[in-house]
């Protein structure tokens, strides 16, 4: 009898008729030991965490333009009429999942959800990669990032697109890993065919119990299996097989290709790590080419599909690459340069937003530099880890860094050489890889590999000898970046100064106070787009002149909005309520209220939550005289079905 199994607790539990409590409060102990229990209890846990504050504050500037795009007709979504940088898959999903609710909170749970779907599919990736207490301990990381947090309340399609490409990513291992070992990773040393036991007789009972597997007949399979795993060569990689994937390398592949062109089809910057993938096989499948004839067919094999899957990806947004292309469509989105944004980046960048990308944006002021120090040693140390590991040709490392470092150097790279608008949370996609890495790296499962490479040289041996005295501080720097997590949430949640304008606020006060004869002006789309969600005058204006607009004036009238100069609205309304969020052109819309300050008399003056509210009297209006060239109502097939709620703001200036 083992250890485990003569626990004082198992013998209680063994006991007939026993109810000690001691025993029922171990049940579950017992259980979340067990791998399906841990992944569940850490979902639990990471789905509670996103749940939590879910729509307390308002939508922002591009939450406000999706679910602005979202509402148009599908017809209209497809052409990408709202002029998105991005495809329109999310917002598909989104026009159909909008309906079922009301409020900001129902909106923003589309996002939650693909968040929370994230969570064991970064865990089983892990484990895939590396073993199941990487898997674990990536996931609880994840579950607790406070960038992913954020941004799994908003709503955007960062964590659609981040939950499909850590999808693809498990294909795409699953796949590679059919080529080195063609039946689900079984291979005995010394087998004239790789893959096959020597023996004749187990061959027999392997091809017997994998036809059996395949026609899913229900008889009892376990004493077979009890033969093959203790009398069998090879009886640890048969053990490995009935753990292994269970669909072809060819199935993978497609699999592979379907997720990905759901990717790209949610966010273009999905082919970033599509390429990181493209770099790694080239580096793995180089090595199948040198070795004999079948090696050489697996590796022209695995060069056809990859070719298949980058094909299926690039289908997928040919008509909206195209549309951005054309003339009409170069000035819009996260991919225009904006006026006073064209600088190029640090070459601080990267560091920048790896470290963002593990703690978040909202860290207090104090507890800064404490971040800076053990987000960036962990990050060293792992990469450390990392080259170790590929002394002794242990590959998975060198995937996860090759995903993390194209998505973050490629767009960096192009920034450097043209500028353009590049926020960090474009940047999301790398984010799976990277957790798992450093869920590596603090598990140990780097300093545990055995160097055992044959030295070349007296300096080798020396430099390997050093390492394996190395004992890495991850373990604590570990603990102390979960410590960081948590402060960075409780930010997040709590700190005003990481929350996001209150639109919602604003425009119910505006509503409540206005009367006929009055019209509201807007200097910027950033409190203009968040007024059209929710409740609004039927006399509400967006005032023209931006250097920095954002959308066509059509897409405005598409959403039902109206454009105005400064002069417009002085002969038909008594009062003029202007509403002034200082987000972007600054300049334009200070210049803007000093002009009406001076023109009209001021009669209030508020500030809510950083937004100015401030109404003037008109003198010598004529009401209720409205010119054709404004128009004087609203388009009835845009209907608000988002009165409520919203998130903290993670800051950004357009459609990015």
């Amino acid at each position: 009898m083992s250890g485990h199994d003569g626990s004082p607790v198992n013998r209680v539990l063994r006991t007939p008729g026993t109810r000690d409590w001691v025993a029922v409060l171990y049940r579950p102990v017992q259980w979340l030991r067990r791998w399906p229990g841990a992944v569940l209890a850490l979902t639990i846990v990471g789905t509670a965490v996103r749940y939590y504050h879910l729509g307390v504050n308002s939508l922002w500037l591009d939450e406000a333009i999706s679910v602005l795009i979202a509402r148009l007709p599908v017809s209209a979504i497809l052409n990408n009429a709202g002029r998105s940088s991005h495809p329109c898959l999310y917002y598909l999903l989104l026009h159909y999942w909008l309906p079922f609710g009301g409020c900001d909170a129902w909106a923003q749970g589309l996002s939650v959800l693909w968040g929370v779907l994230t969570l064991p599919v970064v865990a089983v990736l892990g484990a895939a990669l590396f073993d199941r207490r990487v898997g674990l301990v990536a996931g609880l990381l994840l579950a607790l990032n406070p960038f992913h947090v954020a941004y799994s309340q908003e709503v955007r399609m960062y964590t659609q697109v981040t939950c499909l490409v850590a999808v693809g990513m498990l294909c795409f291992h699953r796949a590679m890993e059919s080529l080195s070992f063609p039946l689900h990773g079984m291979e005995s040393r010394g087998s004239a065919h790789p893959g096959r036991p020597q023996d004749g007789r187990w061959t027999t009972l392997f091809v017997v119990r994998t036809s059996v597997r395949c026609l899913s007949l229900s008889f009892p399979l376990q004493a077979m299996d009890r033969g093959l795993s203790e009398k069998a060569p090879g009886k640890e990689k048969l053990a490995g097989w009935r753990r292994g994937p269970r669909l072809s390398g060819h199935a993978w592949w497609l699999a592979m290709g379907v997720v990905m062109m759901l990717a790209v089809a949610t966010h273009l910057f999905a082919f970033l790590p599509l390429v990181g993938m493209n770099l790694y096989a080239g580096v793995r499948l180089r090595s199948l080419l040198k070795r004999s004839r079948p090696g050489r067919e697996r590796a022209r094999g695995a060069w056809m599909w990859l070719l298949v899957v980058n094909l299926m990806a690039v289908v997928a947004v040919l008509p909206h690459g195209l549309g951005l292309l054309a003339g009409s469509q170069q000035q819009l989105g996260g991919l225009r340069p904006l006026a006073g944004q064209r600088a190029r980046p640090s070459l601080l960048f990267p560091l920048t937003t790896l470290h963002l990308l593990l703690v978040g944006y909202s860290i207090p002021s104090q507890w800064v530099p404490v971040a800076l120090f053990v987000s960036l040693a962990v990050l060293s140390i792992t990469l450390w880890e990392v080259w170790r590991a590929l002394a002794v040709r242990s590959t998975s490392g060198l995937f996860l860094l090759s995903i993390v470092a194209v998505t973050v150097l490629g767009p960096f790279g192009l920034a450097v050489v043209q500028p353009f608008f590049l926020p960090e949370r474009t940047l999301i996609v790398a984010l799976p890889a990277l957790v798992i890495l450093v869920a590596w790296g603090i598990v140990g499962a780097g300093r545990r590999t055995p160097l055992r490479a044959p030295s070349r040289s007296p300096s080798d041996s020396l430099l390997r000898l050093a390492m394996r005295k190395i004992r890495g501080p991850l373990p604590i720097l570990g603990v102390g970046l979960g410590v960081v997590m948590l402060i960075s949430l409780g930010g997040y949640y709590f700190a005003p100064a990481f929350q996001k304008p209150p639109m919602r606020e604003a425009a119910a006060f505006v509503q409540e106070r206005f009367a006929p004869g009055d019209a509201v002006l807007h200097t910027s789309d950033g409190s203009y787009l968040p007024f059209l969600v929710y409740a609004h005058p039927p006399e509400s204006y967006l005032l023209r002149g931006d250097p920095d607009s954002r959308k066509p004036e059509a897409v405005y009238e598409l959403w039902g909005g109206k454009m105005a100069d400064r002069g417009d609205l002085e002969s038909h309304f008594h009062r003029l309520w202007l509403v002034v969020a200082l987000d972007h052109s600054l300049a334009f819309q200070r210049d803007a209220l000093k002009w009406f300050q001076r023109r009209y008399v001021m009669l209030e003056r508020n500030g809510i939550g950083g937004i100015g509210v401030y109404l003037f009297s008109i003198p010598n209006s004529i009401p209720n005289s409205i010119p054709n060239s404004i128009p004087s109502s609203i388009p009835n097939s845009i209907p608000n079905s988002i009165p409520n709620h919203g998130e903290p703001d993670q800051g950004g200036l357009n459609d990015g």
